[in-house]
Parts: structure tokens; sequence; C-alpha cells
């Protein structure tokens, strides 16, 4: 049935399991706290939610990265 509907959304394929995956990256994504995320998949621990379930997005990556300009700026002001 899932792989049904799958095909009627017209969505990549997927197994089902892939979307306990999805769910819990969109939800720490959006900022639901890690035990929220861990208690809604029946996880008593919440580093195994966070080992296993969530991953880093590109635009994630992006938002923790300084730039060199944003270093030295910081430097400056500390000499200063």
């Amino acid at each position: 049935m899932f792989h049904k509907l799958i095909g009627l959304a017209g969505v990549p394929r997927i197994r089902l399991h892939d979307l306990r995956h999805t769910s819990a990256s969109l939800l720490v994504r959006q900022g639901i706290p890690i035990k929220v995320v861990a208690e809604r998949l029946g996880h008593q621990d919440a580093s195994l939610t966070l080992r296993i379930y969530t991953h880093v997005y590109e635009e994630q990556r992006k938002e923790a990265a300084l730039t060199l300009n944003d270093l030295l700026k910081d430097t400056a002001k500390q000499v200063r």
C-alpha cells in the first residue's frame, strides 16, 4: 500500500523506514527538541536519535561556517 501511494503521489520511491530518517531530520531542523523527536520515534535514549536518524543539510553547514572576514573582524575588535 505504501509503494502504491508513493507512485500515486509521484515522488521518488523510498523505503517506509526512510520516512523515519526524514521525519527526524526535518523535526530537528525545525528546532524541535531532540528529546521530543526521540520520544516520537520511540527511543528512550536521545543520543541514538542524534546518531542514526538525523542528517546535516548543506544550508546548516553554511550557517555554521564563519568566513575568514568574520573571524578577522572579531579579532580586530579584541585587539583594540
